[in-house]
């Protein structure tokens, strides 16, 4: 067990909650949401370089552009430009390949943050645009649109049956730009129905239940927005409307490509993908009808997801969405090895919020979840399920329902239960609890037959160790240990031999509870309810404890200033090295701008290498924050970059 440490987590009283506040899209914000916010505010907005750009206007069609991002070199950089400065602009059906090392830059408005170019998949079929008329069959609520262009149903959009997604068609119609309408099965049944539209491929007519006068009226078509490309980085867009299927992305980031400062909305399955060695950093992913990010078919290694918003997916097509158990919410990744999502912001989505599922984590490579807040995803904060090796540390998980804020779920560290061999880790996080259907931390237990093999070997839940966090129930209800599948019970001969058997265990852990409740109240699951004391007896938390403030316990102390960190490395490519509160998240500044991060282990100790720093003395300020983003004072280093 690695060596105890102590978090400098404060006891005071809770303080009120900011009044809540939408963001653009009727997001929500607190006072630990704001000092997220403030911390991401610090990212630098990536700016296109002042020479050897190639522009691309608003008056060149798609075939055009096509053809200049084509007949340009590896390595070209391309500027979009709006219509005029300060002034929005569609780029309507962009679908390009880019070659490798092509660099992609959005303009900005004059304030630098300001976007300015939406990218769009779709044809727009608002009433009096372009000539489109809608016109009103004969006695029947319903309207047709006389120029509708390629319908019909691409056999991509059904690869899986309705149970896995109601909605079969990628070209769906959007409302307003941000309301998606479900699909009907024919004309007949969308008369009347202000949710619905219906293509009829045999006439070519786009069906409507409603008249759309004054509504902007979208037809997704195109399904790739930005195709995968090695060292491909793209910056500044806003990317909307795509029609891409099931378990597929608009944007799609190759090996060691770059997206920074996207925002990308609105498309009919996930919002982008990622491949091994990207980084995906200071994006909003938002309302998207599957999830937010994916790393399945790509299987990413050595990747980052940084400082990312992950809101509102898969939570917009009402009866037509996605199932919450199988793909959906935040996202999802499968094969990944040494991947880290750090310091994002995942609420809000149908489905779980951070989702490692599949073979993630093999041998000494585990994938890890640091620094993040995930609250009020419908299915669970985050998990690591049907895997190997996870660390998970330094979150803050609050108010997910229906699971668990952290689950381990048949995840383990090796093909054989080898007790040296190092496991998984949850430690360091913030696990709040809010109604009985929730759960803290907890492993999810399934027999051999239910659970299978994979690439390393039988999945198992085996050397995990949870250990110095903080579970926080602000009612009487919720429990921490081993889960079922469902409403299965487990038998707790079966719970006793393969736990133990698989040496994982809870130690250390503070559990905040209810008043009156520390001795009798029943929070704890080892093949059935227990007390604090029988949790114990069964060899767990020796070194844990139970305090009765769970209805005002709050994080409001920050961690101590971190030590002057040690500069090594290269003369071109420096790193810092140095201690920190264990769990803690580094962030290291150029004046205001935040160019590093890093996460510290369970001794304290943590790296960052620097990149994309000029030649020349730079003076680095580096603080540390706690899973409560509650942020220390700073030190002071010098690192020289001499290229």
């Amino acid at each position: 067990m690695a060596a105890l440490f102590v978090l400098s987590l404060g006891t005071g009283p809770l303080r009120a909650a900011d009044p809540l506040k939408a963001d653009g899209f009727g997001g929500r914000s607190d006072a630990l949401v704001d000092r997220w916010r403030a911390i991401v505010a610090s990212y630098p907005i990536p700016q296109p370089p002042a020479s050897g750009v190639t522009e691309i206007l608003p008056t060149e069609t798609p075939e055009q552009i096509n053809a200049k991002i084509a007949n340009a070199q590896e390595g070209a950089v391309f500027l979009i430009k709006a219509s005029a400065a300060n002034t929005p602009t569609v780029y309507r059906r962009w679908s390009v390949t880019p070659k490798k090392n092509q660099k992609f830059y959005g303009q900005l408005g004059t304030d630098g943050k300001t976007r300015l170019i939406t990218l769009k998949g779709s044809v727009d079929k608002t009433p009096g645009v372009e000539g489109i008329t809608w016109t009103r069959d004969e006695g029947a609520e319903r309207w047709w649109c006389t120029e509708t262009g390629p319908l019909g149903r691409n056999p991509q959009f059904e690869r899986f049956p309705k149970g896995y997604q109601r909605n079969a068609y990628g070209r769906v119609v959007v409302i307003d730009g941000h309301r998606p309408l479900n699909h009907y099965d024919d004309q007949a049944a969308v008369a009347g129905k202000e949710d619905g539209f219906f293509l009829d491929d045999a006439n070519d007519r786009l069906y409507l239940g409603f008249k759309p006068d004054g509504k902007s009226v979208e037809l997704m078509t195109d399904v790739d927005c930005f195709k995968a490309a090695e060292g491909v980085e793209i910056y500044n867009f806003k990317v909307q409307h795509y029609a891409n299927p099931i378990q597929a992305y608009p944007v799609r980031i190759g090996e060691k490509g770059r997206a920074e400062y996207l925002e990308i909305s609105h498309n009919h399955a996930g919002a982008i993908q990622f491949a091994t060695g990207a980084i995906i950093r200071n994006c909003l992913l938002t309302h998207n009808l599957q999830q937010g990010y994916g790393g399945g078919g790509s299987k990413p290694h050595d990747a980052l997801l940084e400082g990312n918003e992950i809101s509102f997916n898969n939570t917009d097509l009402g009866k037509g969405k996605f199932t919450e158990w199988w793909e959906s919410g935040g996202g999802k990744i499968a094969f990944a090895e040494n991947t880290s999502l750090r310091n994002n912001y995942v609420h809000d989505n149908a489905g779980p919020g951070i989702w490692y599922d599949i073979a993630n984590g093999r041998d000494a490579f585990p994938v890890m979840a640091e620094g993040n807040i995930c609250e009020r995803n419908t299915t669970g904060g985050m998990w690591q399920e049907l895997g190997y090796v996870a660390i998970f540390r330094g979150n803050y998980s609050r108010n997910n329902p229906k699971s668990a804020q952290i689950l381990i779920a048949e995840a383990g560290a090796s093909e054989k239960f080898v007790p040296t061999i190092p496991g998984g880790s949850v430690y360091g996080n913030i696990a709040e609890i809010h109604s009985a259907d929730q759960s803290g931390i907890a492993f999810r237990v399934m027999t051999k037959a239910q659970r299978g093999n994979g690439p390393g070997g039988e999945y198992f839940v085996r050397n995990y160790s949870i250990h110095h966090n903080h579970i926080v129930h602000r009612i009487a209800g919720g429990k921490s240990g081993a889960l079922g599948v469902g409403k299965q019970p487990i038998p707790d001969a079966f719970v006793r031999q393969q736990l133990p058997y698989g040496n994982n265990h809870f130690d250390a852990n503070i559990y905040h509870v209810p008043v009156g409740t520390a001795k009798t109240g029943t929070y704890w699951t080892w093949g059935s309810m227990k007390t604090f004391e029988q949790f114990q007896a069964d060899g767990h938390e020796a070194h844990g404890s139970v305090i009765e403030d769970g209805a005002t316990w709050q994080d409001m102390t920050p961690p101590p200033v971190p030590p002057v960190p040690a500069v090594s490395g290269t003369a071109t490519d420096p790193v810092l090295t140095g201690t920190t509160e264990p769990a803690a998240m580094i962030l290291v500044y150029e004046g205001t701008k935040l160019i590093a991060t890093a996460c510290a282990d369970d001794t304290g100790k943590w790296s960052a290498k620097l990149t994309g720093l000029s030649v020349g003395s730079h003076t680095l300020k580096v603080a540390a924050a706690d899973p409560a983003k509650n942020v220390s004072g700073y030190s002071t280093v010098t690192a020289g970059i001499d290229k």
